[in-house]
């Protein structure tokens, strides 16, 4: 986009100057983020997601240990196995 756009020259009111698509790019970024910001989380999906998030800081606080992330030990053996004995075939 860039050689497409190079020689796209915007001229600035009331200044001799004028600015490249860079420079209005980040200008509107810039504009866009400071409006967004303020009303990010009045919108349901943005809500939900800090609410995800929150939930999921306060369950990683509650963490003392690296192996309170563990399962408790015998919890991925299926009933009846023996733990690795061999039985015999008849």
């Amino acid at each position: 986009m860039s050689q497409r756009f190079w020689d796209l020259e915007f001229p600035l009111p009331f200044i001799p100057y004028s600015l490249g698509y860079i420079g209005v790019f980040l200008i509107l970024f810039i504009a866009a983020y400071f409006v967004f910001k303020p009303v990010k989380y009045r919108i349901p999906y943005f809500r939900r997601i800090k609410a995800l998030l929150n939930a999921s800081s306060l369950n990683a606080r509650k963490l003392s240990r690296f192996s309170d992330l563990m399962s408790p030990p015998g919890a991925g053996t299926p009933p009846g196995d023996q733990g690795g004995q061999a039985r015999p075939s008849a």
